[in-house]
């Protein structure tokens, strides 16, 4: 099972560790030899794993950006493909748009064209009784 990790911001992190700082340093008096070795230790571990993971900031280098937290955590990121789904979206309707005007468009370009290389002229086409008489001839 897979834990959340939850972050939190700078400011409150700051506040946390001004308030244990007290209790911190007066335990810190009365440790016993083999803890403050083992403690030691934990801290070495501890920033030998950090100065392995890649860099928290974005980095702008020989011209290229490097976006903290590397590709394979964005990929894991739910936001990543939401983000990508409403833009998705955004982009097919914006299409589909298009093509919808460009089909209208195309439409009514043929329409004038019939019309213009008919040898009825259009005042008898838009005539109702016209219509009708074609209507009937058929």
């Amino acid at each position: 099972m897979k834990k959340e990790q939850i972050l939190l911001p700078d400011q409150e992190l700051d506040r946390v560790g001004k308030a244990l700082r007290p209790y911190l340093d007066a335990g810190a008096e009365n440790v016993k030899p083999g803890v403050a070795y083992r403690l030691a230790e934990a801290r070495r571990a501890a920033i030998a794993s950090l100065e392995a993971q890649p860099a928290s900031a974005t980095v702008v280098s020989g011209g290229t950006l490097t976006i903290a937290g590397g590709v394979r955590s964005r990929l894991t990121d739910w936001r990543f493909w939401a983000t990508g789904l409403v833009v998705a979206a955004v982009l097919s309707t914006v299409g589909y748009q298009q093509w919808n005007e460009y089909v209208t468009a195309r439409d009514t370009a043929d329409v004038d064209v019939m019309l213009l290389a008919d040898d009825v002229p259009v005042d008898a086409l838009l005539d109702k009784g016209f219509s009708h008489f074609l209507r009937e001839e058929q």
